[in-house]
């Protein structure tokens, strides 16, 4: 993959993030245990068929907080 398609798949792979962040938070919406969530997470990943890793010892190049009021507040994209 040269750059430019390096770029394109990582957009790609983050709007899929960021549609199933507003899927699951406006199904079960806010306050529920983080468990809950990486769940259906995994879940619709899987569905998707997208290649994941849980969080559980493993760097996120995103946070999703989903115990607020407008989930477009609680998401933070990082540089890893």
């Amino acid at each position: 993959m040269n750059e430019e398609e390096i770029i394109e798949h990582r957009e790609s792979l983050a709007k899929q993030i960021v549609d199933i962040a507003f899927k699951i938070h406006k199904t079960l919406g806010p306050g529920l245990l983080e468990s809950v969530y990486e769940t259906c997470f995994c879940y619709e990943l899987t569905k998707r068929e997208t290649p994941f890793v849980t969080q559980r010892n493993k760097r996120l190049g995103f946070i999703i907080n989903f115990a607020v009021p407008l989930l477009k507040n609680g998401i933070k994209r990082m540089i890893l």
